[in-house]
């Protein structure tokens, strides 16, 4: 296994408080969930961003002329078409919430990507626009203690795909009808036929 590899820094120095203080079979459970929670939720991260900037072909102009803009244009993926529709949670005690009462022990629903586009929140929130620059105040990974563990993994993975692209592409076409995909907890594709248009080398 490579030095560098995520998985053996967990398993061999995950560090001496915290999760990854744990013991083995423990450190394994908390590489397993990045992984497998990643594979469905980054892959749609993927293809919503592809999907975006073949939807709007001057933003990715913008992007492959202005590199810096790569990390805002992760962060307005997730925003504008969010990976994960919705999560459920359960209250553990009574709360008031913009006039309505939520009981203790009550199943509640939150849906991503309304919040994602709260005209409240973001300006212009059905647009995607990465030079707007956004505050990351989206929820396409969780908040608080809820907040995805492989967000940063999702984040950079996103951020490198976007770079190699950047250099390789020049721009993405539609090569047939897209197909959502039908899990009601993943926004996904099951088909996203797309060209790629080959960038011109110096």
């Amino acid at each position: 296994m490579p030095a560098h590899c995520l998985g053996r820094l967990m398993m061999e120095q995950g560090g001496d408080d915290g999760l990854l203080a744990a013991e083995g079979s423990e450190r394994l459970f908390a590489l397993a969930s990045i992984w497998v929670a990643g594979v469905d939720t980054t892959n749609s991260l993927i293809s919503n961003m592809i999907r975006a900037f073949t939807l709007f072909p001057e933003q990715w102009q913008l992007l492959r002329e202005d590199r810096s803009l790569i990390p805002a244009a992760v962060e307005e993926a997730l925003r504008w078409d969010s990976p994960v529709r919705v999560f459920m949670r359960r209250t553990v005690d009574e709360v008031e919430f913009q006039g309505v009462t939520i009981p203790a022990d009550a199943d509640v629903c939150a849906l991503l990507p309304s919040a994602n586009r709260d005209p409240e929140v973001f300006e212009r929130a059905d647009e995607f626009d990465i030079t707007l620059r956004r505050p990351t105040a989206h929820v396409a990974f969780g908040a608080s203690i809820h907040l995805c563990l492989g967000a940063p993994v999702a984040r950079l993975e996103a951020a490198e795909l976007l770079a190699h692209l950047a250099d390789n592409v020049e721009r993405f076409e539609q090569a047939g009808e897209p197909v959502r995909g039908v899990s009601r907890v993943v926004r996904n594709f099951s088909s996203l036929p797309t060209r790629l248009v080959p960038a011109a080398r110096a």
